[in-house]
């Protein structure tokens, strides 16, 4: 009974039920926990007293049944992971100004005219406002270009950038562009470096049109941007 006992009192301490009470557990003339075991208990954080807790249930187990429980509680560790990961993605996409409310969504509008005439084509227009605004100097796009993820692959047109993730609601995505797009070409210049984008922004920086050419689920789409 006094084992039992012991090993309840034990389990209750790791879970850190002791906190509570804030004193001494005495079984028979041994006392197990002290006043200062109880303020260490305060001080630790919930996720250390489970650790002690699960340290302490395990001791009561059989091996198999240790082996059982520790992959069980990996995969809900996993899973509270996953949970936790998608609720941060949430708070941050439901934070993010819609374009009708973000300070250049009046300044970048899709043409509703060349809706569905052009297969694969987009045509958007821009403001010069926002040119000045956002897209002044070379520094300035590719300031605009971190709203996305992008990295070099090799494709069977050469050397080009991919998109590897972007955030909704942005001036990136509000252009057109999506995760997985391939950029093949800038006005028909291809870009297949940093130092290669700045040449292309150099060359065409005081054009009123551009069009990028973007490879996506297999097919080409042509982003057509006039400035006006």
């Amino acid at each position: 009974m006094l084992e039992k006992l012991e090993k309840l009192v034990l389990l209750l301490a790791s879970l850190g039920f002791l906190t509570m009470l804030g004193s001494q557990f005495v079984v028979g003339k041994k006392s197990y926990f002290s006043e200062k075991d109880v303020q260490i208990f305060q001080r630790m954080s919930q996720k250390e007293k489970e650790e002690i807790a699960w340290e302490a249930f395990e001791k009561f187990l059989s091996p198999q049944e240790r082996e059982k429980l520790r992959k069980q509680r990996e995969h809900y560790l996993r899973l509270q992971k996953q949970r936790k990961k998608m609720a941060r993605l949430h708070a941050t996409q439901k934070n993010s100004p819609k374009p009708s409310q973000a300070p250049w969504g009046n300044y970048i509008q899709e043409d509703p005219s060349t809706v569905g005439i052009y297969p694969n084509t987009r045509v958007w227009q821009i403001s010069e406002e926002f040119k000045l605004k956002y897209a002044s100097s070379f520094q300035e796009v590719m300031t605009l270009a971190k709203q996305a993820g992008s990295r070099f692959i090799q494709t069977p047109q050469g050397i080009r950038p991919i998109i590897t993730w972007i955030k909704k609601n942005t001036i990136i995505h509000r252009l057109g562009f999506r995760q997985g797009d391939v950029i093949l070409k800038v006005n028909g210049m291809p870009v297949s470096s940093v130092s290669q984008g700045r040449a292309i922004y150099n060359a065409l920086k005081n054009e009123k049109l551009f069009m990028v050419e973007v490879y996506r689920q297999g097919q080409i789409y042509r982003f057509v941007y006039k400035i006006q």
